[in-house]
């Protein structure tokens, strides 16, 4: 724990230095750089705008990391080999699931930029596109993920028992990765045209009025195992896509936000 914690702080320090460097080093090319420290002057209606678009991006985010933390618990809840279990199978979530994530954020940024542009059928026809293609590109990784679940978890020095609940998780979890994939790129383009209270709803109280009760009745009230729970809870995402989709095509979204905000 204390290598890990050590690890990640040096990174953090690496990160920061790489991005000063290369912004203070190439001015001519970040030419945001110039006078940066000059001046800062933030009017009231500057702080309005920033608060009103980023203040609900801020609570969402607080309330998904600590809904996914509550979540956790309640599967830990149903046995002492979850913990260790659930930390193997989200040592492979995050290593391939950065793919279809990857996908979702440049979903947003490219809406962004058409939206921005005021080119609106540009924007919907490559929300569509990406949209497909991050859902087809997350069916290979979900294949790929399940393909090695039974030898990835070898790798730890662990028991076999919860080797093997690990890998019963990790096929649990890949298997609702292409839904997964859908609902992530629907909420960044949702969120490209500063639509951040859908967001919010879309993302943060899904969370906690959707996935939380479900998890916390069946792992409290029922002798289900951690690996049925987590099936049901993750089976909820298919509403979840529908929604998103629904929303997306009925362009919610849309917005200039350039110019609206």
């Amino acid at each position: 724990v204390i290598g890990a914690a050590g690890a990640t702080n040096i990174s953090r320090v690496l990160e920061f230095l790489i991005i000063i460097i290369a912004t203070h080093g190439q001015r001519e090319k970040y030419g945001f750089i110039n006078d940066l420290y000059k001046k800062v002057n933030i009017t009231k209606d500057l702080l309005a705008r920033v608060l009103k678009q980023g203040l609900p991006l801020l609570i969402n985010e607080a309330l998904w990391s600590s809904g996914m933390a509550f979540l956790n618990q309640c599967y830990s809840y149903t046995s002492q080999d979850v913990v260790p279990a659930l930390n193997i199978e989200s040592t492979i979530w995050n290593l391939l699931s950065v793919t279809f994530m990857a996908f979702g954020i440049a979903v947003g940024i490219i809406t962004g930029h058409n939206l921005g542009a005021r080119d609106f059928e540009l924007a919907k026809a490559n929300a569509k596109k990406l949209m497909t293609m991050s859902f087809l590109v997350s069916i290979v990784i979900s294949l790929v993920s399940i393909g090695i679940s039974f030898s990835f978890p070898l790798i730890y020095n662990t028991t076999n028992e919860i080797r093997a609940l690990s890998t019963s998780l990790i096929i649990v979890s890949s298997a609702f990765m292409p839904l997964d994939s859908l609902s992530h790129s629907s909420y960044f383009v949702l969120r490209s045209g500063g639509k951040t209270w859908i967001t919010f709803i879309f993302d943060s109280l899904y969370v906690w009025f959707i996935f939380i009760p479900i998890a916390f009745c069946l792992s409290r009230f029922t002798n289900l195992s951690v690996v049925p729970i987590m099936a049901l809870v993750q089976s909820t995402l298919l509403f979840k896509s529908i929604m998103g989709v629904i929303l997306v095509k009925k362009g919610v979204w849309i917005n200039n936000i350039v110019e609206n905000t």
